[in-house]
């Protein structure tokens, strides 16, 4: 089992939650102060390094080998999204983000939560 921390489109309601974690372990929900801004490629958010610590919203889960190979594959691990550990109230978790100066110029999604920025008007809470 590995545990992963997300924040857009693999969360309850969202698009990929289905496909890739709705038969996987939800551990919960939390806002992880991290050296990381939220910002928005449209329609999928990401991760970007900040100087500042900011709120991220994170759905915490526990998941098989095939769902980490299917995850990895979504996100285009490692050639677009990078992953590393953070801490989370239920243990170390792999979160997901970007690397690179040209992201630095998108939306900033101030309050780190991707549903509550309002991509998803039809999110339906599970």
């Amino acid at each position: 089992m590995k545990r992963i921390a997300v924040y857009g489109t693999l969360r309850r309601g969202c698009g990929n939650y289905d496909y890739f974690l709705r038969d996987q372990i939800y551990r919960g929900i939390e806002t992880l102060m991290l050296p990381f801004k939220m910002v928005s490629l449209g329609g999928f958010p990401g991760l970007v390094a900040s100087e500042e610590v900011n709120p991220i919203v994170v759905e915490i889960y526990d998941i098989d080998e095939e769902a980490a190979r299917g995850v990895d594959g979504l996100e285009n691990y490692p050639r677009f999204y990078n992953r590393r550990e953070v801490r989370t109230s239920f243990g170390d978790a792999w979160i997901y983000y970007l690397e690179g100066e040209q992201y630095n110029d998108l939306n900033v999604i101030v309050s780190g939560n991707w549903i509550e920025y309002g991509q998803y008007q039809n999110y339906i809470p599970v």
